[in-house]
């Protein structure tokens, strides 16, 4: 007991010392049970034991964070898990660095697998900031199968804070884009049908209606919850 007290502390402190919340908000239970059922979705490729939702998943701290079932970085691009292929979400912290070396990363696994016949697939879940080099990478990617927009005030993410805040959800002040990166044999497994996107707009939708709702000084994230670019409309 005491040795786990310890380690939950170094975890907590960790995650407390980067400051802005609003850098590990994630998608809701609700988005992650529609694509766990319609494209068997099973890793979270940006989490950390404080906000994931599938048993699998990275994180940015790897000692701090192994204790708690973190498989580490997805930018360590050795790993067995992507050469094995899957079905992952990808959520990451929205800023312009980031997002584009993880979709960099993305296109150097699916060019891999796809050489290999490994079935892969990703659901990468960014902002709609269409001037962003990140954004333009996976518009015009050759793996690109569907690119889904959701309206500003549509939708939702869980508080980055959830695990010690009573307001679990706040509605997106921006637009999201939701882009489906697959190679062949990704979208001959996961297909993505027009029900199955119904469904996941529908999932958005009943947590943005069901799920806690915040105050109005509260539901557009400003600066203190991280980079304020983060949560500002652009487009």
């Amino acid at each position: 007991p005491k040795l786990f007290m310890v380690r939950l502390f170094c975890l907590l402190q960790r995650y407390a010392s980067i400051g802005g919340a609003g850098y590990q908000a994630a998608i809701p239970q609700a988005v992650f049970d529609a694509v766990k059922e319609d494209f068997e979705v099973s890793h979270e490729c940006f989490a950390s034991p404080l906000n994931q939702t599938l048993p699998s998943f990275n994180s940015a701290f790897y000692d701090t964070d192994k204790f708690f079932g973190s498989r580490g970085s997805f930018f360590d691009l050795g790993k067995e898990l992507w050469k094995a292929g899957g079905s992952f979400e990808a959520n990451p912290p929205f800023t312009e660095e980031c997002m584009q070396l993880m979709m960099e990363s993305i296109q150097h696994i699916l060019e891999h697998n796809e050489a290999k016949n490994t079935p892969t697939s990703y659901l990468v879940i960014v902002p709609a900031w269409t001037d962003e080099r990140a954004h333009e990478i996976m518009r015009e990617s050759k793996f690109l199968r569907r690119h889904i927009v959701l309206e500003k005030g549509d939708h939702s993410y869980r508080s980055g804070a959830q695990h010690k805040v009573l307001q679990q959800y706040h509605d997106a002040g921006f637009r999201t884009s939701l882009f489906f990166l697959q190679n062949d044999a990704g979208a001959s497994k996961w297909p993505v049908t027009n029900d199955a996107i119904k469904r996941l707009e529908g999932s958005f939708r009943q947590s943005s209606l069901t799920g806690k709702r915040a105050r109005p000084d509260e539901g557009r994230w400003s600066s203190q919850h991280g980079n304020k670019r983060q949560y500002t409309e652009r487009h």
